[in-house]
């Protein structure tokens, strides 16, 4: 099992996912709310990166605060940020290719695009707030 979910036992790598779901749940609700609004004034695109940007902020400080209970630093800060850029070039990517390709209406395909997306942001975002090395707050 990885250590993001092991690294406190099972069931409490359980718990931790769970706590990223929530926390997850969250940050998507705003994000898509921020995106629908969005999308009255820009095009997908623009609105897929402000949407994200806002679910990013909100995010740092729930995950490394309540889901994998790490220190924030500004040095995690900065790899958070990175990492989520990363990953918003692959979901806007998904995004285009759900839309330009499969047709999909842009105000459906953003579901789609945080789904596929999900366990890649939850992995990353453990790797870089140090909890799938075992970093803990005190």
């Amino acid at each position: 099992m990885s250590g993001a979910m092991a690294a406190d036992g099972t069931a409490g790598g359980w718990r931790r996912a769970a706590r990223f779901i929530l926390a997850g749940g969250t940050s998507t609700a705003l994000s898509i709310a921020v995106y629908q609004a969005a999308l009255a004034l820009v095009g997908y695109v623009a609105a897929y990166a402000l949407g994200y940007a806002s679910g990013v902020a909100f995010s740092y400080y729930a995950y490394a605060k309540h889901v994998f209970r790490t220190r924030m630093s500004w040095a995690r800060l900065a790899a958070f940020v990175a990492f989520y850029v990363m990953a918003l070039a692959a979901g806007s990517a998904l995004n285009a290719v759900l839309v330009e390709q499969l047709g999909i209406n842009a105000r459906l395909s953003v579901f789609l695009a945080v789904a596929i997306m999900l366990p890649v942001n939850y992995f990353g975002s453990a790797w870089v707030l140090g909890a799938a090395r075992g970093e803990r707050r005190p």
